[in-house]
């Protein structure tokens, strides 16, 4: 196993387009030696998602059943490197990113994991809401006393020992299952709580397409507030400090206070989303807080009737 060498996990669901233009990009970027890997989310036409793959000369696995973190823990646990980039289908990198994944982690070997700026695919382009964009310029490490936001999870980096120590994503977080946001920062919080140090890298960049339009963004914002909530109370219970915080940004800062300025600025639509995005956040703390935690996961769901199940495992190959 190369530690210097990246392998690429991109996980994907029937989105074929956004997909070819993303494994064109990264491979694109890959040096000698790299690994791109393409997890297929169960897919309903998985052999146009093999032929992509194939096309751009990566490896193909196959999930049973849908789940974005579960799809990323079956990728990095097949991986041959030790250094290991997750990249949504729905983003683009740089010619350089993965020189600059690999020049981030090497020049510092005690950082677990780096985040990437995220920019917009045309800057000069008007988009009134944009969606999963982080484009500060300069660095910063990522600890137990920096205040969030941290990165984007469609554009990020783990070192493989730091993963196989928290035992990668929780699967009940994330696009496709139950809890459908927050996996990423969860994610960061428990390589956080386990020693950790991570950093912003400016330099690791990539675009993400503004694909979603106006019907799209209630689910959407409902989603990031659901999944944010629980994350939330998982954090509370390890790190109460931590968690206030992050629960103060969620309901203040990008909550009520940002409720207040869209409708001082009339954007009505805006001040819309921001509370069906807090009201996700209340129901998810509401029920986030009373999930039993495993090894700093959700617990499984148990089936009505039966014995605890984990149906996820079966769609592993």
């Amino acid at each position: 196993m190369d530690s210097e060498r990246i392998s690429v996990v991109v996980a994907t669901r029937d989105r074929p387009s956004m997909l070819q233009h993303c494994l064109e990009s990264v491979r694109g970027a890959l040096r000698a030696g790299d690994e791109l890997i393409v997890v297929d989310s169960a897919s309903r036409e998985p052999a146009t998602i093999r032929q992509l793959a194939d096309a751009h000369d990566a490896r193909y696995l196959r999930c049973d059943v849908p789940g974005a973190s579960y799809a990323r823990n079956v990728g990095w646990r097949a991986a041959s490197n030790g250094i290991i980039a997750f990249i949504d289908d729905d983003v683009s990198v740089r010619p350089d990113w993965a020189d600059a994944v690999a020049a981030a982690l090497a020049e510092d070997q005690g950082l677990g994991f780096v985040t990437g700026r995220l920019d917009l695919p045309d800057p000069e382009r008007h988009f009134e809401r944009p969606v999963a964009v982080f484009d500060h310029d300069a660095s910063f490490d990522i600890g137990p006393s920096t205040d969030e936001p941290y990165g984007h999870g469609a554009n990020h980096a783990v070192r493989r020992a730091a993963l196989e120590q928290v035992r990668g994503f929780d699967e009940r977080l994330g696009a496709g299952q139950e809890f459908r946001a927050a996996e990423d920062l969860d994610l960061w919080d428990r390589l956080i709580r386990g020693g950790f140090v991570g950093r912003y890298v400016p330099e690791v960049v990539g675009y993400h397409d503004q694909w979603r339009r106006r019907r799209h963004f209630v689910g959407l914002d409902w989603s990031y507030g659901y999944g944010g909530g629980v994350r939330v109370a998982k954090l509370l219970r390890a790190d109460v400090r931590r968690g206030l915080h992050s629960t103060r940004l969620f309901l203040w800062d990008w909550g009520a206070k940002l409720f207040w300025r869209h409708l001082w600025y009339r954007q009505v639509f805006l001040a819309e989303l921001t509370v069906i995005r807090m009201c996700g956040v209340l129901v998810g703390l509401a029920r986030g807080i009373v999930i039993p935690i495993e090894d700093g996961h959700l617990a499984p769901r148990q089936p009505r009737g039966g014995p605890p199940r984990d149906d996820r495992r079966a769609g592993r190959r």
